[in-house]
């Protein structure tokens, strides 16, 4: 079981209430969640690094960069109140720099492995 798989496990009952402005559990989740996937890239995949990672209304997104060859991908993790959906099925796809929300072919992945995936994933954008 990985750091992120942990962190989702301890914090996956937070109760994510429907509301207009955060809510301290969504800024508790996404504060424990990017620290816990820089824990995963220090210990496992230090050739990773989060470039961005954004907070929108109930959702976390961002891009992580591949170092050794310079790849760059998207992620998107949906709506947490719809946890379980969240967590499941993260959608990640290559992308040309880090501002392209747009990038390629769709992925999907459980949270625990968005890590690993980037890491091996082809990239669709040849530099």
């Amino acid at each position: 079981m990985n750091n992120v798989e942990k962190m989702l496990a301890k914090y996956g009952n937070l109760p994510f209430v429907s509301s207009s402005v955060e809510t301290p559990e969504f800024y508790i989740l996404s504060k424990r969640l990017k620290a816990t996937m820089q824990k995963d890239i220090e210990e496992n995949f230090p050739n990773l690094e989060i470039s961005v990672w954004s907070k929108g209304h109930f959702y976390i997104s961002g891009f992580i960069t591949r170092k050794n060859d310079g790849a760059i991908f998207y992620f998107n993790i949906s709506d947490v109140r719809c946890w379980n959906v969240a967590t499941s099925l993260i959608l990640y796809r290559s992308a040309r720099h880090l501002k392209d929300y747009f990038g390629g072919m769709n992925l999907y992945c459980r949270a625990c492995e968005l890590l690993e995936k980037i890491n091996k994933e082809s990239y669709e954008f040849v530099k």
